[in-house]
């Protein structure tokens, strides 16, 4: 689609901000993406690395344990960028 064509509404719901610091919770990497969504959908590994790959981030966790890679406390084993592409996703 052509976001140009879209009306104001319509755009502002595809914004999302992210602050300069990111911090993301000690725990595997798929509690990190599932935290805060409804708990009345089951959102299956290939929904979640989709979205990894939509930001950027699969290709570096599919090295390690996948979704079971550990995040450590306010994302400690991820640089700044790689912090914030995880709370996009």
């Amino acid at each position: 689609y052509n976001i140009y064509q879209l009306h104001d509404q319509e755009r502002q719901q595809l914004i999302s901000l992210q602050g300069q610091t990111a911090t993301n919770l000690h725990g595997t990497l798929y509690y990190n993406i599932t935290f805060g969504l409804p708990n009345n959908h089951k959102y299956s590994d290939t929904d979640l690395i989709e979205v990894l790959h939509a930001v950027g981030l699969w290709q570096l966790f599919e090295e390690k344990q996948g979704l079971q890679t550990l995040v450590g406390e306010g994302g400690t084993t991820l640089s700044g960028g790689q912090r914030q592409r995880l709370n996009f996703a």
